[in-house]
């Protein structure tokens, strides 16, 4: 197998066999990788779901003003929704304080 030229600025990979990864001597199996963006994609999709319901009218359960924004704010507070689903959520139960 040759060689990948060094260049500065880029990952010079010591094996590029497709089974394993070698990268600064951490292997990663395929299905460990396959599995992390599974994981990953599961926590956005179920944060899709939780951001819609709050943007389609949960997020006046805590948030008064935000319940009277327009929608097109409401899609600016949604890649945060989704990304902080668990905290929404805990925040939706508990309503207003």
């Amino acid at each position: 197998m040759k060689a990948l030229p060094s260049r500065p600025g880029f990952v010079l990979w010591r094996s590029l066999d497709l089974g394993r990864l070698d990268m600064w001597g951490l292997m990663l199996s395929l299905e460990g990788a396959e599995l992390f963006w599974r994981l990953v994609l599961s926590y956005m999709g179920i944060g899709l779901v939780v951001g819609m319901a709050l943007c389609l009218g949960l997020v006046g359960r805590f948030d008064p003003v935000a319940a009277r924004a327009p929608w097109n704010v409401r899609l600016l507070f949604l890649p945060g929704m989704i990304l902080l689903w668990p905290l929404m959520i805990i925040k939706a139960i508990k309503g207003k304080r």
